[in-house]
């Protein structure tokens, strides 16, 4: 099957193999990650997610903090951050009753900067 410009055969038994005519590259799944996969980009499938992910790439932020800047209330913004920190995305840091958040994860940096490439800001 060709999806634009990546041919995409199932070859071998657990593996799904693919091919990048642009990049003219060869590259291999693994079908058992593909579920971690399939959970990690849902987690990321609603928009607040993705500007907070964005935020806390750059730098520490409350939750009181974050809730600002996104447009949340504070209850709705601790649901997204329970959500992202589930599938380990983000993590926290209690300094008295503060909670601060921030991201370390290197799949986000990626996933961001995949997404920035595919959607790019209009100029």
């Amino acid at each position: 099957m060709v999806l634009n410009d990546v041919c995409i055969a199932g070859t071998n038994i657990g593996t799904l193999e693919c091919y990048c005519f642009r990049m003219n590259k060869r590259f291999s799944l693994v079908t058992r990650n593909l579920e971690e996969a399939a959970e990690l980009l849902h987690t990321l499938s609603q928009d607040v997610r993705l500007r907070t992910l964005c935020i806390l790439l750059e730098r520490e932020v409350s939750v009181g903090g974050l809730a600002k800047e996104v447009g949340l209330s504070q209850p709705a913004m601790s649901q997204q951050l329970q959500r992202l920190r589930r599938s380990g995305l983000v993590e926290l840091r209690r300094d008295g009753l503060m909670v601060y958040y921030r991201c370390n994860d290197p799949r986000a940096r990626t996933l961001m900067f995949a997404t920035a490439t595919l959607f790019p800001a209009e100029e």
